[in-house]
């Protein structure tokens, strides 16, 4: 056995095939405690070793239940009688036979039903045959006792025969040779009593077994037993983390250590998105500006150098220009060498159009002055696709995805996804439009994988419940259906299969009611013996004990599932 399933005293053969369905291992031993529903009965042994094979799992029966037991070793199953043993139960359904008693064997069938010609021969054999006996053995023939007795009997043959000629379209009525024929006195006192004693037998029979069977439909489908209590109670609020483990081959409760199911899903996804980024689409600013050279050596100023303004405002020339030396005139006053240049403005627009007053420099001439004025440069902006467009793109549809692919299937209703316990990642992404391209939106696609670690609500429920009840010492949780367990994500460690989980539960804490217990108890018991139990119960106040149909016995049902044990709260 390479896993081990423990069912419940009334679990159905329905959720033992669920659970059968979530395990990976191939051969699986089922332990069932002595009483189980599902080992007293040999049709819903036959159902799940079926079932089993359908799922391509061996199953093995480990239970102390000798009913259970011989049930299962029926029908083929391998029976243990606990987790530890190594071999399984092998049981015993016939007597062996001892050396002290004898070996009978009937060989009277088979010489009743040969022809006449034969029983001779056969007579003749036996006669001449020396049967060897083995050692230690007596052996007892019946054929030879037959002869005795009817040797020992008085002869009823007639003396005289009529002897009449038979025509070939006669017929033989064998009921009159049979009634011809010579038998024992002992045999007519048995045929004559015989079919009388067999009907009563069968008639006592049937009726037990289909009073039985009106019993256990009626138990199943008309019998319900009601209870309502009122216990002292006082409310209790508590935090536990349970761990949640992909890999976990079952939970341990009292670990707080529950399994895991991880999920992967993956879809494509397609979103409309909005540019934001500006251009500057206009006509750029143009103009003849003139350069002064201070130097006493001709400058050579490149074409594509840029030329700023005292606002700012970049421009590049247009071509290569030669500004001459300065020089010294008749008077001896200096006069600065000059020439002219055109210029275009690095951006389009109308902050490029500069007055005639406007003076320039160039970064690596400080000794060339520049002025003049530029024009036609107009100002029309447009919207482009950004860096942060195609950015925004990308965390859209993550979010589309995530908020999408996590909510649980119809088949994933019982499980619980918690919100950030999941990643999505973006395998493949496109956009219609380019960064800087001109557009008022564009269409980003991806395609989305996300994968989470889900778990069921009522492992999650049982683990908190567990849990809280280890920190209780001399008080008993009363948890019922109606209280409120929250999940909330502390650590997610999804990269290993992991997650922690904090429940906080909202419950009421009583005097110590083992219900499970009382439950199995109150089977097929008195109504007055119920009542009696719940009398015992320190502080219990009995509100409601209602058994239906009302013509029902006054008994508990046999199911522990018919009977309702409502609990409710005395507030302090």
């Amino acid at each position: 056995m390479d896993e081990i399933l423990y069912l419940e005293p009334d679990e159905e053969i329905t959720s033992v095939v669920d659970k059968l369905k979530g395990l990976e291992s191939k051969s699986v031993g089922l332990v069932a405690p002595k009483g189980s529903t599902i080992v007293q009965s040999l049709v819903s042994l036959k159902l799940l070793k079926k079932q089993a094979q359908e799922l391509g799992k061996k199953i093995a029966i480990v239970t102390s239940d000798e009913v259970g037991q011989n049930l299962a070793s029926r029908i083929g199953l391998p029976v243990y009688s606990d987790v530890r043993s190594q071999t399984p139960i092998v049981l015993v359904d016939r007597e062996v036979p001892q050396a002290d008693k004898p070996i009978e064997i009937d060989m009277t069938e088979k010489q009743e039903k040969a022809p006449e010609a034969e029983k001779e021969k056969i007579s003749s054999q036996r006669k001449s045959e020396d049967i060897e006996t083995p050692s230690g053995f007596e052996v007892h023939r019946y054929d030879e006792e037959k002869v005795d007795e009817e040797k020992a009997l008085p002869s009823t043959e007639p003396s005289d025969f009529i002897k009449r000629p038979v025509s070939e379209v006669e017929k033989v009525d064998h009921h009159e040779i049979e009634a011809a024929r010579p038998v024992k006195y002992e045999y007519l006192n048995k045929r004559a009593s015989g079919p009388t004693r067999t009907k009563a037998v069968l008639i006592f029979v049937g009726g037990f077994i289909f009073f039985t069977l009106m019993a256990v439909v009626a138990d199943l489908l008309v019998t319900h037993l009601n209870i309502r209590v009122g216990v002292p109670a006082e409310e209790v609020q508590k935090q536990v983390d349970i761990t949640v483990e992909k890999d976990r081959p079952q939970n341990d409760f009292d670990k707080a250590i529950i399994q895991g199911t991880q999920i992967s899903k993956e879809k494509d996804f397609e979103v409309e998105v909005q540019s934001t980024g500006e251009k500057e689409a206009g006509e750029k600013a143009k103009g003849v500006l003139t350069f002064k050279n201070d130097a006493g050596v001709d400058v050579t100023i490149d074409g594509g150098t840029t030329i700023r303004s005292t606002s700012g405002v970049e421009f590049v020339l247009d071509g290569t220009i030669t500004v001459p030396k300065a020089q010294l005139n008749s008077a001896g006053d200096k006069v600065l060498g000059q020439t002219t240049g055109s210029v275009t403005a690095k951006n389009p627009g109308a902050a490029g159009n500069m007055p005639a007053s406007t003076t320039y420099v160039i970064s690596s001439q400080p000794k060339i002055s520049i002025s003049g004025a530029t024009s036609g440069g107009v100002t029309k902006k447009i919207k482009v696709v950004s860096k942060a467009d195609i950015d925004q793109a990308k965390k859209q549809l993550k979010e589309i995805g995530t908020d999408e692919l996590s909510k649980p299937a119809e088949s994933e209703k019982e499980l619980i996804f918690l919100e950030g316990a999941g990643t999505a990642e973006i395998t493949d992404f496109s956009t219609s439009k380019n960064v800087s391209d001109e557009a008022d939106s564009f269409t980003a696609k991806a395609h989305i994988k996300f994968t989470t670690l889900a778990f069921k609500s009522s492992n999650f429920r049982q683990a908190v419940v567990r849990a809280v009840e280890k920190e209780l010492n001399d008080k008993s949780l009363l948890f019922s259906d109606t209280d409120v367990i929250s999940p909330t994500l502390k650590e997610n460690q999804i990269n290993i299969g992991k997650l922690v989980v904090t429940g906080s539960l909202n419950s009421h804490i009583g005097p110590k009611i083992d219900t499970k217990q009382l439950l199995m108890s109150w089977r097929l018991k008195p109504l007055k013996k119920v009542r009696s139990s719940l009398e015992n119960i320190e502080g219990a106040e009995i509100r409601e004990i209602d058994l239906t149909p009302k013509f029902a016995l006054p008994l508990a049902p046999v199911l522990t599932r018919n009977i309702n044990l409502k609990l409710e709260y005395i507030q302090k």
